[in-house]
């Protein structure tokens, strides 16, 4: 596979998208252009969030922005994603419009997930991917180049309901391993012998299956999208879909939007099916937690 070939090849594609996507009115675009995160303040805590939201001209123009956004930006973040989130809804009145429009995002989500596959499967470590991406590709941010465009042709979606949500991976730890590393730790740094010491004891007094790791978590915009069936009734949400760009809807039947809000701390609470667990301590940024209620072993809970 030839990667730059493939990168030029999806470059073209998402220009002629947005020209497409442009010569057609929506009945419907608002997007919530979400303030992105400056170099070096990844890790810093998130007080408030506050989308600006945009309508007509301005949101279609700044979905098109989204789309072909690719590039490392000078000041701004490469380890987190500069989002859009909204919705442009079009008529399902013009079969050529409809038919190009899923062609095209067919095509440049494949050519996405050809490169990635690609680079994943012929590059063994980090580096080796890093320098063969930036080689084919200079500049190439590779979040946003990964990321699939969303879009619906005739599906019948009722509602988009944009909100947030954190975003954390929960994993169980191997503890002999964990202790393992702790006391490297200590061996190499004196200076932290007394508080990881501490936060071993109560590990190595912990049973295994009790333990569990979980990253800090990240606030996400998702949207939970709900289908009509063929009697019109509502079915089953699809909860937890990201809304990292702008979501493309192609149908005739009426669709209820909620946009996204600002965000505060306390507007995201806490999953009512997870387990009560206590905190013990924190370890290479991640925190160490302790089930209080046994019964069920939890996996990864991640949002795709």
């Amino acid at each position: 596979m030839n990667i730059a070939q493939t990168f030029h090849r999806l470059e073209d594609d998402l220009a002629l998208l947005n020209r497409v996507l442009a010569e057609k009115s929506p009945l419907y675009a608002r997007v919530c252009v979400i303030p992105p995160v400056a170099d070096g303040e990844e890790n810093l805590p998130v007080a408030r969030i506050e989308p600006i939201l945009m309508y007509g001209a301005q949101a279609i123009e700044q979905a098109q922005k989204a789309y072909t956004d690719l590039h490392i930006k000078d000041g701004l973040s490469q380890k987190s994603t500069r989002r859009t989130a909204g919705v442009l809804w079009y008529a399902d009145d013009n079969p050529e419009f409809s038919a190009e429009v899923m062609a095209l995002i067919t095509a440049i989500n494949f050519s996405k997930q050809s490169i990635q596959d690609h680079i994943i499967s012929e590059f063994g470590n980090q580096n080796a991917r890093f320098s063969a991406l930036h080689n084919a590709c200079p500049g190439v941010m590779t979040l946003h180049l990964y990321r699939q465009i969303r879009a619906w042709h005739n599906a019948d979606l009722q509602s988009v309901r944009f909100s947030w949500q954190r975003k954390s991976l929960l994993r169980i730890p191997d503890k002999t391993k964990l202790l393992a590393s702790m006391q490297t730790d200590v061996i190499d740094n004196s200076a932290v012998s007394l508080p990881v010491g501490n936060l071993a004891q109560k590990i190595a007094n912990t049973p295994q299956e009790k333990l569990r790791l979980r990253r800090p978590a990240k606030i996400q915009p998702v949207a939970n999208i709900v289908f009509r069936n063929e009697d019109g009734a509502a079915t089953a949400a699809l909860k937890t879909v990201t809304a990292l760009m702008p979501y493309i809807v192609i149908q005739d039947q009426r669709l209820d939007i909620k946009p996204l809000q600002n965000y505060a701390p306390r507007d995201i609470q806490r999953n009512s099916d997870r387990l009560a667990t206590e905190v013990i301590g924190t370890y290479h940024g991640e925190t160490i937690e302790v089930l209080l209620v046994w019964g069920i072993l939890l996996g990864t809970a991640e949002i795709k």
